[in-house]
């Protein structure tokens, strides 16, 4: 019986917590407008987002002249793109797979 009541006691602290932080009495009836303002005035042209503009995007040979000039930026000073790809392959060294580590508990103190 008492851990009921002061669980429900606990939930009802709890409830008054959370809802006396979720009142709008801390607002006043201007509370946003400069803030509205402010971003209406950075608007250049209101009607700006009425118009339907379609975006002419590039053709494959402009593409892929763009790509080659990126990859090209890409490479260092010295080097040439058409050198190659170098890979480097790294084999696992053997020991380190099969060495164990030390036991917890010595051989026969079982």
């Amino acid at each position: 019986m008492k851990r009921t009541i002061a669980l429900a006691s606990a939930i009802g602290v709890l409830a008054w917590i959370v809802l006396t932080g979720c009142a709008a009495e801390h607002l006043t009836a201007s509370y946003g407008l400069s803030s509205n303002a402010y971003h209406a005035r950075q608007i250049v042209n209101p009607e700006a987002g009425k118009v339907n503009v379609v975006s002419v995007g590039l053709d494959c040979n402009e593409a892929a002249i763009v790509a080659k000039n990126y990859y090209q930026s890409l490479v260092a000073e010295g080097t040439s793109a058409e050198a190659g790809q170098q890979v480097l392959i790294v084999t696992p060294n053997k020991e380190s797979e099969t060495k164990l580590p030390a036991p917890s508990v010595p051989d026969g103190t079982r």
